[in-house]
């Protein structure tokens, strides 16, 4: 399988081309929307959803990574589940973080459900200061008792018993092969943050020709450990300039052709090459955007 039968693949896999139809259906295929830019997730629901307006009826969680997610609302708790349980880490340590502190905190955030930051900010008082507020908020997510909204704001979240870990395991490699495609075990570890599910290969049909404008970490450019396939290695830097950033990026045929950023209300793009017309993509973002807003 040569890389551009691979992309193509892949594109099909992620319902980059053909697109779906339905925002939960869509989430629930991909294993999950990487959300910790809000904005940027919401644009990558549209990338695979024709016709989005409102992004909907998801979860908004600490998932894969340890990194917020939108997950369709009946994935949470093999996923939390596939994630594993929580576990201690220095930057917890240096926060002055401990198991007194996090049951005093717990007990706080639960109690005052639904809240924005500001509001658990001031209710935790010293306990939530600085970055200590989202590491303990993820670990009551992590237990399956909290959500973070679109919005950005905080509310109660109740699930059933998460299933058993060898299940979620099991089902994570199934879907991982599913949303993702042509794959390796690395890969498959390298996005899900998991050691142990059990890999597939994937397949797909090749998708046909497609355009579309991908934002800020998108799972397709976060799904596989190497990206050079994607990314031709002169313009890495460009699209992945350091510090966890990725940007957002014009992709043709499931290959990086650009990039691209919103300024004063219109799409501006960086090209890395010619490109076909981008007309439709960029009206139908801009759609996307003003329902936003209505």
């Amino acid at each position: 399988m040569d890389e551009e039968d691979k992309r193509r693949r892949r594109v099909r896999a992620q319902r980059l081309a053909p697109r779906g139809r339905d925002v939960v259906e869509v989430v629930r295929h991909v294993c999950g929307i990487q959300a910790q830019d809000a904005a940027a997730a919401r644009l990558s629901v549209r990338a695979r959803c024709v016709g989005a307006t409102a992004v909907e009826g998801l979860v908004r969680t600490w998932a894969w990574r340890g990194t917020l997610h939108l997950l369709a609302p009946d994935d949470v708790p093999w996923v939390l589940s596939a994630v594993g349980p929580w576990r201690e880490t220095a930057r917890w340590r240096q926060l002055g973080l401990d198991e007194t502190v996090y049951a005093r905190a717990r007990a706080t955030i639960l109690g005052a459900l639904p809240a924005t930051r500001a509001e658990l900010r001031k209710r935790l008082g010293a306990d939530g200061e600085g970055q200590r507020l989202p590491h303990l908020a993820a670990r009551v997510a992590r237990e399956g008792l909290l959500e973070l909204r679109l919005d950005d704001t905080y509310a109660a979240l109740e699930l059933p018993p998460l299933p058993p870990r060898e299940q979620a395991l099991e089902k994570l490699g199934r879907r991982y092969a599913a949303a993702f495609g042509p794959s390796t075990p690395r890969d498959l570890a390298k996005w899900s943050g998991v050691r142990g599910a059990p890999h597939q290969p994937g397949d797909h049909e090749p998708a046909p020709s497609s355009l579309r404008l991908l934002p800020a970490f998108d799972t397709y450019l976060l799904g596989y450990a190497d990206r050079s396939g994607v990314v031709a290695a002169e313009h890495a830097a460009r699209v992945f300039p350091g510090g966890g950033w990725i940007h957002p990026v014009v992709l043709v045929d499931g290959r990086a052709a650009g990039t691209w950023k919103v300024e004063r209300g219109e799409v501006v793009v960086d090209a890395f090459e010619p490109l076909p017309d981008l007309a439709d993509e960029i009206a139908d973002v801009l759609r996307f955007l003003q329902s936003g807003r209505t």
